[in-house]
């Protein structure tokens, strides 16, 4: 399935360009933003997320039509700092649609600590679910997978 989110498009859209509305989980990390100290109306600079999965389907390599090549292209033209984990995809670049050149990130602690906001996009069975749960601050999550971990302490926005 694809990435949805139940909010009216016009509750948002005088505060975002169209592009940016039109992608829930962009979206969801705007709201997540609206409400924690440090969010800026005209975008998310500043801000460190990691993308987990960037695969089109989970437990598989292949970035075909992924959605999150249009999630991670968008987040940098708005200043994000932005980084991934995807245990299949150890590089993303040199896609037809997409000028975006990045290798995934080994998923520690210390690195699911220091970012602002974790965006789950793709389910892989091989990622430490419970340790996104416990050790990142905020999981902007598109595929429902925390829902399945037991005392998660990040908050979680589903998208």
């Amino acid at each position: 399935g694809g990435l949805a989110f139940q909010v009216p498009v016009g509750v948002l859209a005088d505060r975002y360009d169209r592009r940016f509305v039109m992608s829930g989980v962009l979206m969801a990390v705007g709201i997540a933003w609206g409400t924690l100290a440090g969010f800026i109306a005209s975008g998310l600079p500043f801000v460190a997320l990691l993308v987990v999965g960037v695969a089109y389907k989970p437990d598989i390599d292949d970035v075909r039509e992924t959605p999150a090549a249009e999630i991670l292209e968008l987040l940098l033209e708005r200043g994000c700092r932005v980084s991934y984990h995807d245990p299949h995809v150890p590089r993303l670049a040199g896609m037809r649609k997409h000028a975006i050149d990045l290798s995934s990130e080994a998923l520690t602690p210390q690195r699911l600590a220091k970012a602002d906001a974790v965006v789950v996009v793709t389910d892989h069975r091989a990622i430490d679910w419970p340790a996104v749960g416990t050790h990142a601050q905020l999981v902007i999550d598109s595929r429902n997978v925390m829902a399945r971990i037991p005392n998660v302490k990040a908050a979680v926005v589903k998208a």
